[in-house]
C-alpha cells in the first residue's frame, strides 16, 4: 500500500516502478522459495533505462534471507 502511494505521489513522480525479490525459507518451510512483487514497470532487459539496484542479506534464527530491490526512474 505504501509503495503505491509513493509511486502516485507528485513529489516522487520521477519513479516509474519498483521490483522487490525476497528469497529464503519463507513461511517456515524446509525448502527455499522466492517471492517477487512488482509495482509499476521495471524494464530489466534494456540498457537505456535508469535503474538502481540494491542487495542485502538478513540473518535470522530460521536461516538467511536475501532481499533484492530494483528502482526504475523515468528517462527525461
Amino acid at each position: 500500500i505504501y509503495i503505491n502511494l509513493l509511486l502516485n505521489n507528485a513529489n516522487y513522480s520521477f519513479i516509474s516502478g519498483i521490483k522487490i525479490t525476497i528469497s529464503g525459507k519463507l513461511k517456515g518451510k524446509l525448502r527455499s522459495s522466492i517471492f517477487n512483487q512488482n509495482f509499476g514497470s521495471v524494464p530489466i532487459q534494456t540498457l537505456k533505462s535508469d535503474i538502481d539496484y540494491a542487495k542485502a542479506h538478513v540473518f535470522t534464527v530460521y536461516g538467511v534471507f536475501g532481499i533484492k530491490l530494483w528502482v526504475s526512474y523515468y528517462n527525461n
